[in-house]
């Protein structure tokens, strides 16, 4: 007997154990659903790491998963690379992978809910384990397929495709990248904002500054990003030293101890983060951590603009929650970003994607008040019409009924 479309039990599984937009964007959707009535949520987490956000945070329920072979997840789509270096945790997963998806489907027969909402592209197993089980599967799409149009990208969207009852993405960039511009089972659902805590009239800016230790003269330039390199962070370090006087960067999401920990000395990449970092001037950069949302807000507040110079094709939240708050963002014009940012107008969209064309494009932007202004309007604007909580949610909730 169907249930009544209030009483639907949804199970959610979440990859990741980082507080990045993935989960933050699923824990807006988990308040969305019970503010309309979904009171029976619960959460499979393949990591422990991140169940206190939740627990803290919504009234779902919180679960495990097996591990569902992520590595695998991340090469099918091309956000890992197939190389010796990482030859034996391909191994290692091909090996479990019958397992992984064994014990999943045992796991969701177990829960008998009436959908299954996979919160990443990168959950395979766990799809062919819902498929089985015969369960109705929603796939969110968040990360957008590897550009080249080769074997891997067409066997991933064809497989997203085939196991789907429906998909949903983020944005047309990642409906685009799958293949699937025009299937009907595809829902582009932005990822959205509860505009009660995302409103920039309830604080002051210069007020906001006085508390981080800058002047109201100061330019601060914010990201938000965790240490990857395909978030830009090197080319964000090394840009300190083209930038004019007066301009600050703030990085939330990388604290000293990322930085300089022992674990980070066997990484190349990060490696040569640090080696900038200590020849650069130590004042013009603000490395501020882990912050709660609430925090978060505040550092956007206080900032004169946003940038997201990531190097691979991603489209993030810190973007339209900069233009929740009317602050300008800068970005590298890749995949991903320039279907959703229009250049000149919500943002300004940068060609050269190195340290010098990223400082060139703040030392160029940030002094022009009236380019500021007319640009961070245009975000709000977009903000308004397209990221707001009650049209999106609803639009989940719409799929959920109708399945």
């Amino acid at each position: 007997m169907d249930k009544d479309k209030n009483t639907k039990k949804i199970l959610f599984v979440h990859h990741g154990k980082v507080l990045g937009g993935a989960p933050v964007s699923l824990l807006n959707t988990i308040i969305g659903l019970e503010r309309m009535g979904c009171d029976n949520i619960k959460i499979l987490f393949v990591y422990n790491d991140i169940k206190p956000f939740f627990k803290e945070n919504c009234n779902a329920k919180i679960g495990d998963i097996y591990n569902p072979c992520l590595y695998l997840g991340r090469v099918l789509i091309g956000w890992a690379d197939i190389k010796i270096s990482k030859a034996h945790i391909i191994l290692k997963e091909l090996f479990l992978f019958p397992l992984s998806v064994y014990r999943q489907y045992k796991t969701f027969k177990r829960e008998d809910p009436d959908i299954i909402h996979l919160n990443s592209s990168i959950l395979f197993s766990s799809a062919i384990a819902v498929k089985i089980s015969g369960y109705k599967l929603v796939w969110h799409v968040r990360e957008i397929l590897i550009d080249k149009k080769n074997f891997l990208k067409l066997f991933s969207g064809w497989l997203i495709k085939k196991l789907a009852d429906r998909v949903i993405t983020i944005s047309e960039a990642e409906k685009i990248s799958l293949g699937l511009r025009n299937n009907s089972n595809v829902e582009v659902v932005y990822n959205f904002l509860d505009f009660d805590k995302f409103d920039y009239k309830k604080f002051n800016k210069d007020e906001e500054k006085n508390k981080l230790g800058f002047k109201e003269r100061d330019k601060i330039v914010l990201c938000i990003a965790n240490f990857s390199k395909r978030k830009g962070i090197l080319e964000i370090v090394e840009s300190l030293r083209y930038l004019k006087n007066n301009v600050y960067i703030i990085i939330v999401g990388i604290g000293e101890g990322d930085v300089r920990g022992k674990n980070y000395l066997n990484d190349s990449y990060k490696k040569k983060v640090l080696e900038v970092l200590n020849d650069s001037d130590k004042n013009k950069i603000k490395l501020a951590g882990f912050q709660i949302q609430k925090d978060v807000i505040r550092y956007i507040v206080a900032c004169d603009l946003l940038i997201a110079p990531w190097t691979s094709p991603h489209f993030a939240r810190p973007i339209f929650e900069a233009w929740a708050m009317k602050r300008p963002i800068i970005a590298f014009n890749i995949s991903g970003i320039k279907e959703n940012v229009r250049n000149g107008e919500d943002g300004i969209l940068v060609n050269d994607m190195s340290s010098r064309g990223l400082a060139d494009a703040i030392n160029d932007v940030i002094f022009d008040d009236s380019k500021m202004k007319y640009v961070a309007e245009r975000g709000y604007d977009r903000a308004d019409k397209q990221f707001r909580q009650e049209v999106n949610v609803k639009k989940i909730y719409y799929i959920y009924n109708n399945l």
